[in-house]
């Protein structure tokens, strides 16, 4: 019974884990963990044992397990959940966008800006690139608009890298799809970023801050498929 139990909240805690993260669904997921992976489970091994030793003719059986053997499994399903919630937290690590200003939407591609200020649901596709400014991170969209977040340019390349978005240089992270290519730089062992025509006018990057620097070449031949120097 005991295999039983452990493997009845072990596929409990992996679906709500799943469904609804600890962090975002406090709440909800303490009191679905309590009622599906405590309550329930111990209920269920109440009315199984007491079935059985009633069954097999062990009342005295059945009043210990009632008086102490049922503590017993209580106890033991507090432990297994605890250590199933100590686990969550030590293995998922927390977003590192700072005050939960940004989260993501992958099935849809969708940038949510929420604060206490404003709500915005921005589409990935419709970013044209970020830019580091002081401590801040200004979002500049296709349609004109500008959002400015408190978040460090590190973590913003850390969570976009997957979605197209690639930095070149110590202020600027762009979005591959207003790219057409890359020619040569100012500098040696430089690049500039060349913009399709398409967004020329939406993308008011200066000439400038296309720069693509020397520590960022390695990720500019990864993104085209070639070798430059």
């Amino acid at each position: 019974m005991g295999l039983v139990l452990v493997v009845v909240i072990h596929f409990v805690t992996v679906r709500w884990d799943q469904r609804y993260d600890w962090r975002q669904h406090t709440a909800k997921r303490i009191w679905r963990q309590l009622v599906f992976g405590l309550i329930t489970p111990a209920v269920l091994d109440f009315i199984f044992m007491s079935i059985y030793l009633k069954g097999v003719g062990q009342n005295l059986g059945y009043e210990k397990f009632k008086n102490f053997d049922l503590l017993v499994v209580i106890c033991f399903l507090l432990i297994l959940n605890l250590y199933y919630v100590i686990h969550y937290f030590a293995v998922k690590p927390k977003p590192s966008i700072s005050d939960n200003f940004l989260t993501e939407e992958k099935r849809s591609d969708v940038l949510i800006i929420d604060s206490k200020k404003m709500h915005v649901r921005l589409p990935l596709e419709d970013i044209m690139y970020f830019e580091k400014d002081k401590k801040k991170i200004l979002i500049y969209t296709i349609d004109g608009n500008q959002h400015e977040i408190t978040e460090s340019l590190s973590n913003m390349v850390i969570r976009f890298q997957d979605f197209g978005f690639h930095k070149i240089n110590r202020s600027i992270i762009i979005n591959g799809v207003i790219v057409e290519g890359h020619g040569k730089g100012d500098a040696k062992k430089t690049r500039r970023i060349l913009i399709k025509a398409k967004y020329d006018e939406a993308v008011k990057i200066p000439q400038d801050k296309l720069i693509v620097t020397k520590s960022q070449l390695i990720t500019l031949n990864k993104w085209f498929g070639d070798s430059v120097d």
